[in-house]
């Protein structure tokens, strides 16, 4: 699936809890805000946003 390009990552993964504007407006909160604060905005957990942001998940987008 990978060399065909045909993994739905991002938004088109159906477990998806935010859309690739989210995950860009998190990587750019870096040292704004703390992951426990973003983690309540997003509806997601603390370790989601620090993945985020170490680019560890979406780390196909800019930040």
């Amino acid at each position: 699936m990978i060399g065909h390009g045909t993994v739905p990552k991002g938004e088109r993964n159906g477990q998806a809890k935010l859309t690739e504007i989210e995950a860009r407006e998190i990587k750019q909160m870096r040292g704004v805000a703390t992951h426990r604060d973003l983690a309540g905005r997003f509806g997601v957990s603390a370790s989601t946003i620090s993945a985020i942001q170490n680019g560890v998940n979406w780390a196909w987008i800019d930040g």
